[in-house]
C-alpha cells in the first residue's frame, strides 16, 4: 500500500498538470482513473456518481461560457473542445479526490498533512492545531451534513435571492465552528504514520517525469 504522503503528493502533481489543459494529459490522466477504479474501486461509486450527475447544470454552464464569451476570436468548435475539457478536469479530480478519500484512513490523511505543512512551522503557521481542527471536523461530519440540512431548509422564497442562500452559507461556517470548540483541543489525540520510505517516493518522482515529458 502506498504511503499517504506519498498518495497526496502524486495527486497535486496530477492537479497541476492538468491544469495545464493540455489534451494528452487530460487522456493520461483518464485512463489512469479509470485504472485505479478497476484494479481498487471505492467501496460506494453510486455515491459519488450521484454527485457527479447533481452538477450537470454547472458542467453546462461551463460550456456556456465558453461557447458565448469569447474574446480571442477563436472557432466556436475550439471553444467546446476547450469547454469540455475543463469538464473533464473537474471530473477527473472529483474521481481522483473520492478515491484518495475512501482509500486512505483519516488517521494518515491527518499526519500526512501535519507533514506537508511542517515547513510552515518557520513561520510560525499552527500546522498541530490546524491538524486537530480537521480531526474534529472529520470526527463531527454527520453532525456537519444535519446543520448543512437544517440551514438549507431555512432558506425560503426564490432561490435566487443571492442575499438569503449567502446568509445561510455563513451560519453553517459559524455553527461548524462553535461545533468543533465544544470539545478541547486537548481531549483530542492524533496518531501519526511513520515517514515515507525512500522507496515510495518514487511513485510521486516518476509521475512527474511522465507527465513532464508528455507536456514538453
Amino acid at each position: 500500500m502506498t504511503h499517504a504522503v506519498t498518495r497526496i503528493v502524486s495527486f497535486l502533481i496530477l492537479a497541476f498538470f492538468l491544469a495545464m489543459g493540455d489534451g494528452t494529459i487530460i487522456v493520461f490522466s483518464s485512463v489512469l482513473t479509470a485504472v485505479i477504479y478497476f484494479y481498487d474501486p471505492p467501496e460506494d461509486f453510486s455515491k459519488l456518481f450521484r454527485s457527479i450527475k447533481r452538477m450537470k447544470w454547472f458542467f453546462l454552464s461551463i460550456l456556456l461560457v465558453y461557447l458565448f464569451i469569447n474574446t480571442s476570436g477563436s472557432d466556436l468548435t475550439v471553444q467546446l473542445q476547450e469547454g469540455l475539457k475543463r469538464i473533464m478536469i473537474l471530473i477527473i479530480m472529483m474521481l481522483l479526490v473520492s478515491w484518495l478519500m475512501n482509500k486512505t484512513p483519516r488517521e494518515q490523511i491527518i499526519s500526512a498533512l501535519i507533514f506537508l505543512l511542517s515547513p510552515l512551522k518557520i513561520l510560525g503557521f499552527p500546522t498541530h492545531k490546524l491538524a486537530l481542527r480537521i480531526e474534529l471536523v472529520f470526527r463531527n461530519f454527520d453532525n456537519i451534513q444535519s446543520i448543512v440540512v437544517r440551514q438549507k431548509d431555512k432558506i425560503t422564497g426564490d432561490l435566487k435571492n443571492v442575499d438569503e442562500i449567502g446568509k445561510r452559507v455563513s451560519e453553517v461556517y459559524f455553527d461548524i465552528v462553535e461545533m468543533t470548540k465544544t470539545k478541547h483541543p486537548d481531549e483530542v489525540v492524533l496518531h501519526y504514520q511513520s515517514p515515507a520510505s525512500p522507496i515510495q517516493w518514487l511513485l510521486p518522482i516518476i509521475l512527474f517525469v511522465v507527465l513532464f515529458l508528455i507536456h514538453h
